[in-house]
């Protein structure tokens, strides 16, 4: 005879297996399964066979390529941005009017020249600018979105009237995305929905849909979205120790408690040993902690092309133009020459990492045109910093070092 419950147990047991083995599926499954119920595969694939994706638009040009150092398996995304800008023709200076002239006292000549139709209008010039960048870790979910584009709404394949009306007729741009088991595209056409939609065509089916327009808006605007700040892989709590050298003065530093968040300080080490030096041990060193949280925040706001001069990233200024009848501005004085220093210069020691460095370089001609210039492994280009935090950590480091 069965004792009693030993069914039911069996039962609960089996259902509970069947949840599990669900569970682990849907876990494990690939992230191109998850999508809304509502959403339509224009195509299915992984984030991690993705090569390259390249965009072209009436708003940019983008290429992304997933790159490989030769010493790590790990691809790392490298961003190549171009834009075509219209740059407005500057206006034509008012004539010049005669001070001690009166309309009664002027010549025939005079007169005539006012009469003369004005010149015509300098037309507007277009402008190439290039950018090429790290993508942040948000760049993987794009790629993965990519790698498994869906879309709301799969209109089917439709006339040449209705492609007109989309904008597809003559797409307005093109996606392809590469991977390693061939290439797609799209046809881009016009957005829909107060731009929340854009309509695309996949040249391969004929089928048109509407998709999410941040799938594309997110590339155009790579370098403000997508664009990686950080200056180093590992955050500042997993630093172990720092040598920090400007000029001829160098000191080495360790970071204790890092495995305390929020309560992590920093001593000063005795440069002959290695080991805390008698009045560092077990004391946090003040100066050194502030200075290295005014370091961590120190962030990539614009990547530097190899032979970009970095004082071309300010903004122009223009002089005003002089008043009609006013005396012509004297010629300015020619700029100071540039001038590059090297700040300081960083090497860390970081666990599960590989030695890294950082150099930061102030780059000026004159007082009002200072850039601060970081180079790291990890940017693999020079990038231009925060002029004003940077200046507060090369204040601060003659008491750092004790210079």
């Amino acid at each position: 005879m069965k004792r009693p419950g030993v069914a039911g147990a069996v039962v609960h047991g089996v259902l509970l297996l069947l949840a599990l083995c669900a569970a682990y599926f849907d876990w494990t499954r690939p992230k191109t399964a998850n999508r809304r119920a509502t959403d339509v595969a224009i195509w299915e694939g992984q984030g991690a066979d993705v090569t390259a994706v390249h965009l072209d638009s009436t708003l940019a040009k983008v290429d992304l390529t997933l790159k490989r150092d030769k010493e790590s398996a790990k691809p790392y995304p490298w961003f190549r941005l171009e834009r075509t800008v219209t740059v407005p023709a500057p206006a034509p200076p008012p004539p010049a009017k005669p001070a001690d002239q009166t309309d009664a006292s002027k010549t025939d000549e005079a007169k005539k020249d006012e009469t003369k139709p004005a010149a015509t209008p300098a037309a507007p010039q277009t402008k190439v600018t290039v950018k090429e960048f790290l993508g942040s870790d948000r760049t993987k979910e794009r790629v993965d979105k990519l790698a498994t584009l869906t879309a709301e709404r799969d209109l089917g394949k439709v006339g040449n009237d209705t492609l007109d009306k989309l904008g597809l007729a003559k797409p307005r741009g093109s996606l392809t995305v590469t991977t390693t088991k061939g290439e797609r595209k799209l046809e881009l056409g016009d957005t829909a929905v107060g731009d929340r939609l854009r309509y695309v065509r996949d040249p391969s089916s004929g089928h048109v849909y509407a998709v999410d327009t941040n799938v594309f808006g997110d590339l155009e605007q790579a370098d403000t979205r997508l664009l990686n700040a950080d200056l180093q892989p590992f955050n500042a709590e997993s630093i172990e120790n720092v040598t920090v050298t400007s000029g001829a003065a160098s000191r080495r530093y360790a970071q204790r408690d890092r495995d305390k968040t929020g309560k992590s300080y920093w001593v000063a080490l005795a440069p002959e040993s290695g080991s805390a030096s008698t009045e560092a041990v077990g004391e946090k060193d003040e100066r050194a902690t502030t200075w290295f949280s005014k370091l961590a925040r120190l962030k990539a706001e614009r990547y530097l092309a190899e032979d970009e001069n970095p004082l071309d990233t300010l903004p122009a200024t223009t002089p005003p133009a002089p008043a009609a009848g006013a005396a012509p501005a004297a010629t300015p004085a020619a700029p100071p020459p540039a001038e590059s220093k090297t700040v300081l210069r960083l090497e860390y020691e970081v666990a599960g990492y590989p030695p890294a460095t950082l150099e930061l370089t102030k780059v000026s001609a004159g007082s009002d045109k200072v850039v601060y210039v970081a180079r790291t492994s990890y940017t693999r280009s020079r990038v231009v910093v925060n002029r004003f935090t940077a200046e507060e950590i090369e204040k601060d480091l003659s008491d750092l070092l004790g210079a």
